[in-house]
């Protein structure tokens, strides 16, 4: 690999960590990123949702554009876009609260699959929403380092290739 690439590549890994810190923004606002997955497969591919200074993750998930959460009278979500499962849920501290404020999320992901890595999940989760709002020359040069960090997670629904049930790293 040549010294250019080298240097693009830790550039593009630094960038990618920063955008998961869970800090709000100067102005009040932050983002979060969100993500779901089933064994079947990715419901809601990873996106950030930008978020207004207050506003909670139920709130932000609650006005995503085009996705329905349904939450069943024990506070549960038990459908997203449609898909029933028995979802857990966590964010980039390990958290799972709704109700906490989003900006301090960093990410937050529904699964019904055992994930042993929540952080490194996470982490994974905002460098794909990164990846995956980036514009089509970024996408390019980054193809390689995306499709070489998705190689360390095991796939179980082969069409979709984003998610994994176990951390392999």
């Amino acid at each position: 690999m040549t010294v250019k690439k080298r240097i693009v590549s830790f550039l593009l890994a630094l960038v990618m960590a920063a955008s998961c810190v869970p800090t709000a923004l100067a102005a009040g606002e932050g983002r979060m990123a969100v993500a779901v997955s089933t064994a079947e497969g990715v419901v809601i591919a990873p996106q950030y949702v930008d978020c207004a200074q207050g506003e909670t993750v139920w709130q932000v998930l609650s006005r995503m554009e085009g996705h329905t959460f349904t939450q069943g009278a024990d506070g549960f979500v038990t459908s997203i876009d449609g898909v029933v499962a028995n979802y857990s849920r966590f964010d980039s501290s390990g958290g799972y609260e709704l109700e906490k404020p989003a900006a301090e999320a960093g990410a937050f992901v529904f699964t019904d699959t055992e994930i042993k890595d929540m952080a490194g999940y996470c982490d994974m989760v905002c460098a794909m929403a990164d990846y995956n709002g980036a514009d089509a020359p970024v996408r390019r040069d980054a193809e390689a380092e995306y499709a070489a960090a998705e190689s360390h997670f095991r796939i179980t629904a082969p069409a979709t290739g984003f998610f994994s049930n176990t951390l392999l790293v």
